[in-house]
């Protein structure tokens, strides 16, 4: 009774684990706002991020060099 019970319950956690998570384009959309704020190292973090996601994005790497 109790195997059905965790598998559901595993499985709901594992559906929405991605739910959370910020993609490439958002962590780039921040660190453009930080960076017109003048929060130059929370862009550049921001920028990091999304790099680490999306490594062949040349405006990633373009707007981290600012």
């Amino acid at each position: 009774m109790r195997r059905p019970l965790y598998f559901l319950l595993f499985m709901s956690l594992l559906a929405t684990s991605g739910v959370w998570a910020q993609t490439a384009e958002e962590y780039f959309d921040q660190g453009n706002i930080k960076l017109n704020q003048g929060d130059y190292t929370g862009a550049v973090e921001n920028y990091d991020k999304a790099i680490a996601q999306q490594s062949r994005v040349p405006a990633f790497y373009a707007n981290r060099a600012k």
